[in-house]
């Protein structure tokens, strides 16, 4: 393991908020967005230092912190950005933003559900906010005032009704006229309801990177857990925000451990969600993106072993955009340990000390069809047709089939030419076109 570079910054966490950030970008490019500015909570800059190493302009970058001292030395680490000492809920109504990272130290509750509330109302919208929070240590009993919605109680409990019928006890437990709202409770509902809609046996076949269960089948696993957990706060919020415009989906959940070489470390899980307004641009953008055979969600555990290979994962699917040191900059790692990862990957040999096995490629995630490399191709006109290889990959083979085409027809993926303007720095929209392949005949 290596020492982290921020407080709490370890190699899971890194990798995390790399991803994250990296999600948020792809998302924003996919949907057309520009970027209009970022909203963190500042601690020791991790995210600010993220965003750097991603070419993603900083100096429109509001970083809050209830601390003074906090707030204090990270605008003395980073003086371009916009250092504010205050809430982020009330500082949310005063700065432009669209995409957000809210990294809490602590775990699920009121107060924080009403943060993630007031950035996602406040936010220029679509927008991507990201949430991390410790997964466990959960309170009992909490006010949950400041979370009601604006109904009657007559309304209020027709819609509880409503959704004790569709079996929604998450929802069911924090409408109810007189309970306070028990976080422990509700996870415990989430789990339970993440258990009827997933089958544990099936669930065997899965890396365990993505299983939601564990070997046996019995108990959720940390990637299950993180994903009741976002499921709480997803449904929260829909509750909170009635009455308004604004609708929000889940697009990404991930679960680590902090582990250090210094400690064990603690379990926190991240989330990532899609802020729209209004339900015709909702339906509007999930048509896009079944249209452009693109992932709704992402989800991945560093968990079970991997928080040991997860910067060297994605250091080598970021040097595929990036150069080694801006990779370093993003995954605070040294530039010559990037420069190792990625020639010990791509030739397979690398005479280096430090370079463990070659990584598994399997592990890393691919944008569109797993064509990963279009960055390396320059100077495209308009679009970028990239040549797939049929039969390894299943998305491609089903959009084929039910076109009609033969299982030896030559396919390839058109990339609309990123817009450089759109400020995300080096992302490429992933939004593409499977066509049959062109040839210089025609």
């Amino acid at each position: 393991m290596g020492d982290s570079t921020y407080k709490g910054d370890s190699p899971g966490k890194k990798a995390t908020r790399a991803r994250l950030w990296f999600h948020a970008a792809k998302w924003m490019q996919t949907i057309d967005q520009p970027y209009r500015g970022a909203l963190v909570l500042a601690g020791h800059g991790g995210d600010i230092s993220t965003l750097e190493g991603l070419c993603i302009d900083t100096s429109k970058v509001t970083a809050v912190d209830i601390a003074p001292d906090a707030a204090e030395y990270c605008a003395e680490l980073y003086p371009n950005c916009n250092v504010v000492c205050g809430d982020a809920a009330k500082v949310s109504e005063t700065v432009e933003y669209n995409v957000a990272h809210l990294d809490f130290c602590n775990q699920l509750n009121v107060d924080n559900i009403y943060t993630i509330r007031q950035v996602a109302l406040n936010a220029k919208k679509p927008a991507y906010i990201g949430v991390t929070m410790l997964k466990g240590r959960e309170q009992s009993s909490e006010c949950k005032q400041k979370l009601m919605p604006p109904m009657s109680s007559a309304v209020r409990r027709r819609v509880r009704s409503y959704h004790i019928g569709q079996k929604d006890m998450v929802a069911a437990h924090f409408l109810h006229a007189t309970k306070p709202f028990d976080p422990r409770k509700a996870i415990k509902s989430a789990e339970e309801l993440l258990r009827k809609g997933f089958d544990p046996h099936h669930d065997k076949t899965v890396p365990p990177s993505h299983s939601l269960f564990t070997a046996n089948g019995r108990r959720l696993s940390g990637l299950g857990s993180a994903m009741a957990r976002a499921d709480v706060v997803h449904t929260l919020l829909d509750l909170s925000t009635w009455g308004t415009d604004v609708l929000t989906r889940v697009v990404l959940v991930t679960a680590y451990q902090s582990r250090t070489s210094y400690g064990h470390g603690t379990p926190f899980f991240t989330m990532g969600l899609a802020v729209e307004e209004g339900w015709d641009n909702y339906d509007k953008r999930t048509s896009l993106l079944m249209d452009a055979n693109s992932s709704l969600l992402f989800m991945r555990s560093l968990l079970g072993g991997y928080e040991k290979d997860c910067l060297k994962l994605m250091a080598v699917e970021l040097a595929n955009l990036y150069s080694a040191s801006e990779v370093a900059k993003i995954l605070d790692v040294k530039t010559a340990q990037v420069a190792a990862w990625k020639a010990h990957n791509t030739m397979g040999t690398y005479n280096n000390k430090d370079v463990d096995a070659k990584v598994d490629l399997s592990l890393v995630e691919t944008t569109a069809f797993m064509v990963h490399n279009i960055a390396v191709s320059k100077g495209w006109d308009t679009t970028l047709p990239l040549p797939i290889a049929r039969g390894d990959i299943p998305s491609v083979e089903e959009k084929c089939d039910n076109l009609g085409w033969a299982k030896d027809q030559e396919v390839e993926l058109v990339i609309d030419q990123p817009n450089p303007d759109a400020g995300w720095g080096k992302i490429i929209s992933i939004c593409g076109n499977i066509r049959k392949r062109q040839t210089q005949e025609g």
